[in-house]
């Protein structure tokens, strides 16, 4: 059965497809937070100002081509602009692909990283803030701290997310940063938050963003790293289970030329390969603009170089724009949830386009949680599997191409 692509709007109905496309997959590209907030919005006022709109955290394009679908008929915001922030290279792909689909002009929406949204002007100034509510508090709060000079006390302020993501810990960094905070009531176990700036503005004034970028010195692997992790990125501030257990078992030879970190986050598995193997050209790969300013960052700190031609950190998807029969050993640690979902096909993909980018006798290092079952999927698509390492939760696998 395909998934549901049909996405009713008060403006209309979008074709919206999650990327990356898998007609296997049953997940839509947008859930009942995405539904309540232009829900709200079309119930709002009419001589709301909606001339300048930022959105963050939009993963595929439910709110913002909703929101321009909903400008587009009304005369006088036609000429409004769309900015939208996101962490994620797949994101940015799925806004503008949705958007061709729906034959929806992207002239007004701007799309850029999260850490290019903090060179932007600090006068830019909005009329309408949505935050699309992320699992990471740290994300959330670098990102509070970010809009705080960016709002007025006219700008409307909402936070929209499902009720498992809405906390008081998220309704008092609203009030840390934003100003005087309320809550909706849940609708289809989604929530929305409406924060005003104008008390806030008035008596307190910015409150000093917090310093993210967080350095770990990682003494628990072979290997002496020095890590570090901005808000958003895996496991920010720590190193998870399954990345120590590979760094223990994962075999790195001088012979290897050319090695790949996929889906890199903090860049671990590529700095300790480039330890190991200090004349090996090393490419860190993630969706994350944040991973990829934190493998920069971890370069610096355990290589005692710049990210240079030997090291490389591209955000992208999987493994796009990366040449066929190119590279000697992959390391990754696949992820198995998408923007809140669980959906194994990410580590599929990853898997296929592994092997198309490994010269012959290349490897694909992995670790993944034993349930998940992938000595069965590489051995069908390599033809080959072995196990390196496993205890009661975790599996190194190893296959040649």
């Amino acid at each position: 059965m395909p998934p549901e692509i049909n996405f009713e709007t008060p403006s209309g109905v979008l074709n919206l497809y999650r990327f990356p496309i898998d007609p296997q997959q049953k997940l839509r590209a947008w859930d009942a937070a995405d539904e309540y907030v232009l829900s709200h919005l079309e119930d709002a006022p009419a001589d709301q100002q909606r001339n300048r709109i930022l959105v963050l955290g939009d993963a595929f394009g439910a709110m913002s081509l909703g929101l321009s679908l909903s400008l587009s008929k009304d005369q006088s915001s036609q000429n409004s602009k769309i900015t939208v922030v996101s962490d994620s290279a797949v994101a940015h792909s799925a806004i503008a692909a949705n958007a061709a689909e729906n034959e929806i002009d992207t002239k007004n929406i701007n799309l850029i990283s999260s850490i290019g949204f903090s060179e932007l002007a600090e006068e830019s100034t909005y009329d309408l803030v949505i935050v699309k509510i992320p699992k990471s508090l740290a994300q959330l709060e670098d990102s509070l701290s970010r809009i705080q000079t960016r709002v007025t006390a006219d700008t409307q302020i909402i936070g929209a997310g499902m009720v498992k993501t809405v906390h008081n810990s998220t309704l008092a960094l609203f009030e840390k940063y934003i100003g005087q905070t309320t809550s909706s009531l849940a609708k289809k176990k989604a929530r929305l938050i409406f924060a005003s700036a104008e008390a806030y503005k008035a008596e307190i004034g910015p409150v000093p963003a917090k310093v993210f970028t967080v350095s770990a010195h990682i003494s628990k692997t072979p290997d002496d790293l020095t890590l570090a992790s901005y808000p958003g990125v895996f496991c920010h501030g720590s190193l998870d289970y399954g990345t120590q257990f590979l760094l223990k078992a994962m075999q790195v030879s001088e012979s290897e030329v050319d090695i790949l970190d996929l889906g890199c986050g903090t860049g671990a598995l590529g700095i300790a390969a480039a330890k190991r193997s200090p004349d090996s050209k090393v490419t860190f790969v993630d969706e994350s603009s944040a991973a990829i300013e934190s493998v920069k960052e971890g370069i610096r700190l355990s290589l005692s170089t710049d990210p240079t031609d030997q090291y490389q950190a591209l955000a992208t998807h999987c493994l796009d724009g990366i040449a066929d029969e190119s590279q000697d050993l992959i390391l990754n640690n696949p992820p198995f949830h998408d923007a809140g979902a669980r959906n194994p096909g990410i580590a599929l993909e990853m898997f296929k386009e592994s092997r198309r980018v490994l010269r012959t006798n290349g490897q694909l290092q992995i670790v993944a949680n034993l349930h998940l079952g992938y000595y069965r999927r590489l051995k069908d698509l390599f033809g080959n599997c072995e196990t390196l390492a496993s205890n009661d939760k975790f599996v190194v696998l190893r296959t040649t191409k």
